[in-house]
């Protein structure tokens, strides 16, 4: 079986959760003996890396500003169009930057499978128009407004000229199903998952916190729906009953200069640490490891979001909003704590219960590694692509 991964994002180049999503599905393709190839960008020529016996990467130009998806798209079609024929089943990574080549593939007959990494974009526009303008900035409008005919037109076509669909969640498939009218049949819901290869030779190096004052850990990019300003505003609150910790924000975006202003202005200076994108893997699960609570607030997901996922495989209790994607991982108090929605105040008091607790703390680490080596591990996941790949050879 030969296979094919199309994807804009690829380490040691990518943005969020698609590269390591379609690292990890090359990888462990790889090592059950499948012939891989990952076309992807973010090179200036055409460059082949063989990586091992079963996995190739194919690194194509790219033009490295926005909107990627559509200059990648672009530059490219024409050259991965005479590649495609060479494989059993194109996997299309992420529909937003591939949905061109999904179309070459079902003209080429080819078997096409789809990851869904988002919502559709139509929600989060909507809710855009309902959030305190003090709270966006100028990038997260741009991004929403201006990418959206291009976001929206290019899931719709990969879904039109997808074989199989495959959602990180039960939240995401139902938005897309009330969104389009969209063929049940053909779907999968199959949740991001966790490599704990390096988990395991790291856990004996893990670390009970990094100091004795608790570290709070924030994991991603700096823009409204991933929570950064509740976050913010929430230690605020947790200042006043907790003034014993320690915050750090690991993510770049375009609300960084605003948050590290409401940082002083909220008498934050002394507690908050601004580190930036780390892009090294080693390197940020090295920071998790450190922390003590790791908070992902997050308002909209697909689903189970690989920063939580890797956080409660590093055994660190997990604080998230009680929202349907955050419950299709976690299980208030016992392998992470849920806040209310937007609650400002309820999620500084569920970050101060963790911070006085260090045997809740434990217990929730250990619960949550359990349950995402039992559910999320990507050694077992694979099977189930496998198995879709199989299906549709065989169709």
């Amino acid at each position: 079986m030969e296979i094919a991964i199309i994807s804009q994002e690829f380490p040691p180049f990518f943005f969020g959760g698609v590269g390591t999503f379609c690292y990890n599905l090359a990888v462990n393709l790889a090592k059950k003996g499948i012939n891989t190839t990952v076309l992807t960008g973010r090179s200036k020529k055409i460059v082949t890396e063989r990586v091992n016996n079963c996995l190739e990467i194919v690194r194509l130009p790219l033009l490295d500003f926005p909107p990627r998806p559509l200059w990648f798209q672009l530059r490219n079609l024409k050259l991965v169009s005479k590649l495609l024929h060479k494989y059993d089943v194109i996997h299309i990574a992420d529909p937003i930057s591939s949905a061109a080549f999904a179309y070459v593939s079902k003209k080429l007959k080819k078997p096409v499978v789809t990851n869904v990494h988002s919502v559709p974009p139509i929600y989060t526009l909507k809710c855009l128009f309902n959030v305190p303008l003090n709270d966006l900035s100028i990038g997260d409008v741009l991004f929403e407004t201006l990418e959206y005919p291009l976001r929206m037109s290019t899931i719709k076509f990969s879904l039109i000229n997808s074989d199989h669909v495959v959602f990180g969640g039960l939240y995401a498939l139902n938005k897309m199903k009330a969104f389009l009218n969209f063929d049940i049949e053909k779907a999968s819901v199959i949740y991001n998952g966790i490599s704990f290869d390096q988990i395991e030779n790291d856990i004996a190096s893990e670390s009970a916190g990094s100091e004795k004052v608790p570290t709070i850990l924030f994991v991603g990019r700096l823009f409204y729906f991933k929570g950064i300003t509740h976050f913010i505003k929430a230690l605020a609150v947790l200042k006043r009953s907790c003034p014993n910790f320690k915050a750090q924000v690991l993510g770049e975006g375009p609300l960084q200069g605003k948050m590290k202003k409401a940082t002083l202005d909220l008498g934050l200076k002394d507690f908050v640490r601004f580190d930036g994108f780390i892009n090294d893997r080693v390197a940020l699960m090295k920071e998790i490891r450190n922390a003590d609570v790791v908070a992902v607030p997050s308002l909209h997901e697909v689903g189970p979001s690989i920063s939580l996922l890797e956080a409660m495989a590093q055994k660190k209790p997990v604080v998230a909003f009680d929202l349907p994607f955050s419950r299709e991982l976690i299980s208030n108090m016992e392998n992470g704590v849920l806040a209310n929605p937007n609650d400002i105040d309820d999620l500084a008091d569920k970050l101060c219960l963790l911070c006085n607790d260090a045997h809740l703390r434990k217990k929730l680490g250990w619960n949550a590694y359990r349950y995402v080596k039992e559910k999320h591990n990507w050694s077992k996941l694979i099977d189930d692509y496998c198995k879709i790949y199989e299906m549709e050879i065989k169709k």
